[in-house]
């Protein structure tokens, strides 16, 4: 068998899909990482949570990566990536906070609470207090009913 080219996506030999997923999180084209990460997410892949929590760390100007990470790890619902969801929430662009509001909120409602409260307030971009106070209420209504 002939060996195969490590440079294709999902052609690394003796190496599992998502092994070559996280691998692929470290692509320094934002397009590869953008859909490494989106895949992970749909597939659940609680390992892959350490490696997207550091994708939005070191590649905060990649909004579209840093979403896809930030989503990803809403789906794959560890909570070991609540760091990773804070740190987006306080450093993150406005399109990455909202998607880090979103997956803190599902994630882990009693820390979401207190970070809800913070941003609906503080935050400098109206949309992300605007959704921060619609998912605080949400967050309300359902500890009411609960």
């Amino acid at each position: 068998m002939p060996a195969t080219d490590r440079s294709t996506p999902g052609e690394v030999a003796g190496s599992s899909y998502d092994d070559q997923l996280i691998a692929g999180l470290a692509d320094e084209r934002p397009d590869v990482a953008e859909i490494c990460a989106w895949v992970l997410g749909q597939r659940r892949v609680a390992r892959a949570v350490g490696p997207l929590g550091e994708l939005v760390r070191r590649r905060p100007r990649d909004v579209a990566v840093c979403v896809a990470a930030v989503e990803a790890l809403g789906q794959i619902g560890d909570p070991a990536a609540v760091p990773a969801l804070r740190w987006a929430i306080d450093h993150g662009y406005a399109g990455v906070r909202l998607a880090a509001l979103r997956a803190l909120a599902r994630l882990d409602p009693e820390t979401a609470r207190a970070v809800l409260a913070r941003v609906a307030a503080e935050d400098p971009a109206a949309g992300v207090r605007e959704l921060a106070s619609q998912l605080l209420a949400a967050l309300r209504r359902e500890e009411q009913s609960g």
